[in-house]
């Protein structure tokens, strides 16, 4: 019973004293989520800031609001512990990693989530400056009204008729909805026949490809592509395997199929709940109590991957804008929202041509984003970067063409650099444009040298200020 009480008093010690720190006149204490889709840099944005910061130089990474010669230094930081330290963002390891002779190794994707926490003191500033980083998949937006409907069934209909509702969508999942209805269910075929049908719904964009996690796991590893039956199979609906206990998976049983399988729609249903409570609850109520919200939008990839990608991350902003607040009465969902600050960044600017980065990628920014903030409070303020936390490509003589590291083993097996040619961006957003009309190469990210500490950045520290805005 002793020590029980005195493990109560500590924690109740610990409690107080996170308050009093956030409290503290000596601190002043900002949280900042990171989302972005799969491969929009979340991992290598947040790794190069930090580097940044740990290793501050103020001619290449201004920090002050003035353009004076002595510039505001980054001085003391220091790491701060997290509250669960197996989505602790790595950072000193992959420092080490990045600073190896012979050429840096970036950051390998290895959680969906990550956090960060630092605490420094800028000069001529009487208060301390703590950053509290965490990183999150844009594409769990696609569990918003799992999030919001608390009943299995409830949602179950919704998602089947959305399906009923959309041709390519009805006839990919034609064997599954015929297996449904059928006087006899076996439901290992059932699970084994939606998985393949919401793999081919990922391949075509559908937004109803939840739960999220068949297509952006827990360890932030995306579904491949082939054959939709082949590479689904390895995936869950739901949360993994942990704690001795299988997957906790869940698929859309027909009014029918309940009826006819009541003990599965009772594993169902807790399955379902279970994933709300332990991931999507947590996470999105997270984000809202966030000061600070950083949204990474990879422009060269949504044109190189066609107008499906386009439709898919304004689906995914305008959901995004739901769990911030409505414009329209009904105020927030889980949870009231703290996002005073959002910044749109059109990350990997760097992919595009020199001469076309300032002149073109606003406007398509602005055109992507404009719905989105006309949705969120008017007391939040908005900014708009232009934006590539390391230089992955440098100028070459053809103003058309640029050289950098390919990622296609075919036309570049040794990693090394060479000149590769950059498609024309758009004035405007197409309305119909195919993955053929805007081949944009995928390129690794630099390889620093012996005698580099830091990777090039364009307007990174552009960003920071906006995060450290008062």
């Amino acid at each position: 019973m002793l020590i029980l009480r005195l493990r109560s008093s500590a924690k109740k010690l610990t409690l107080v004293n996170m308050k009093w720190e956030s409290m503290s006149p000596f601190l002043r204490s900002k949280k900042v989520a990171i989302t972005g889709t799969f491969g929009a840099g979340k991992s290598v944005f947040l790794l190069s800031l930090l580097h940044q910061l740990h290793n501050h130089d103020p001619r290449y990474f201004r920090v002050g609001e003035g353009r004076e010669d002595k510039d505001t230094l980054i001085k003391n930081l220091i790491p701060q512990t997290v509250g669960d330290s197996q989505f602790l963002f790595p950072y000193k390891t992959f420092a080490q990693r990045l600073m190896k002779a012979g050429g840096g190794i970036w950051p390998s994707r290895y959680s969906a989530t990550q956090r960060f926490r630092i605490a420094f003191k800028r000069s001529a500033r009487f208060k301390r400056d703590e950053l509290d980083f965490m990183t999150f998949p844009l594409e769990r937006l696609l569990d918003l009204n799992i999030a919001r409907i608390e009943k299995y069934s409830d949602w179950a209909d919704r998602v089947l008729f959305h399906i009923e509702e959309d041709k390519q969508a009805l006839r990919a999942a034609r064997p599954y909805l015929i297996h449904l209805d059928a006087q006899e269910q076996f439901i290992e075929r059932l699970i084994r026949l939606y998985k393949t049908s919401l793999t081919q719904f990922i391949f075509d964009y559908k937004t109803f490809t939840a739960p999220s996690t068949f297509m952006i796991d827990l360890h932030g590893g995306r579904i491949d592509g082939g054959a939709a039956e082949s590479v689904s199979q390895a995936r869950f609906l739901g949360l993994p395997p942990g704690d001795g206990s299988g997957p906790k998976e869940f698929i859309p049983l027909s009014g029918i199929a309940r009826m006819r399988l009541p003990e599965f729609l009772e594993t169902q249903e807790k399955n379902y709940e279970l994933y709300r409570s332990q991931l999507l609850k947590p996470l999105f109520g997270e984000v809202n109590q966030a000061d600070t919200l950083l949204v990474l939008l990879d422009i060269p990839a949504l044109l190189s991957a066609g107008r499906g990608a386009f439709d898919e991350q304004k689906w995914l902003l305008g959901e995004l804008s739901k769990l911030l607040k409505y414009k329209n009465k009904g105020g927030q969902v889980l949870g009231r929202s703290q996002i005073k600050r959002v910044a749109l960044i059109a990350n990997k600017c760097d992919l595009v041509r020199t001469f076309e980065r300032e002149a073109r990628l606003p406007l398509l920014l602005r055109q992507l984003t404009d719905d989105f903030v006309e949705k969120l409070h008017k007391s939040v303020e908005i900014g708009r970067f232009i934006c590539s936390p390391c230089m992955a490509t440098r100028p070459h003589q053809d103003p058309q063409s640029l050289v950098g590291r390919l990622i296609n083993p075919s036309k570049n097996s040794e990693r090394g650099e060479v000149p590769f040619n950059i498609p024309e961006v758009p004035k405007a957003w197409p309305q119909e444009y195919t993955p053929q009309d805007f081949p944009f190469a995928k390129v690794w990210p630099p390889a620093l040298q012996a005698h580099e500490k830091l990777p090039r950045h364009y307007r990174l520290d552009d960003v920071f200020r906006f995060i450290l805005q008062d």
